[in-house]
């Protein structure tokens, strides 16, 4: 059975609920700061969870700027 948006399983997306091209962007990034950053990146890597994050972090930014619409505005209105 499909959830309420018709979908069999989270990974399925229906064309319908995606943005129009035309649409605003602003995206963001959530980030967890708990405790568990300290935890090992998995049972094979005991790097911590925070140092994978920060080498990674560059590139997930990267990644959205070209994603974000709105980001001249933004820069204009500091200005």
């Amino acid at each position: 059975m499909g959830n309420k948006h018709g979908h069999d399983d989270l990974g399925a997306l229906n064309p319908d609920d995606l943005p129009s091209p035309d649409a605003e962007k602003e995206p963001m990034l959530l980030l967890d700061t708990t405790g568990s950053m300290n935890e090992n990146t998995s049972a094979e890597d005991s790097t911590p969870r925070r140092d994978t994050i920060r080498e990674a972090i560059g590139i997930i930014v990267s990644a959205l700027a070209k994603q974000d619409s709105q980001v001249l505005r933004s820069i204009k209105e500091t200005l």
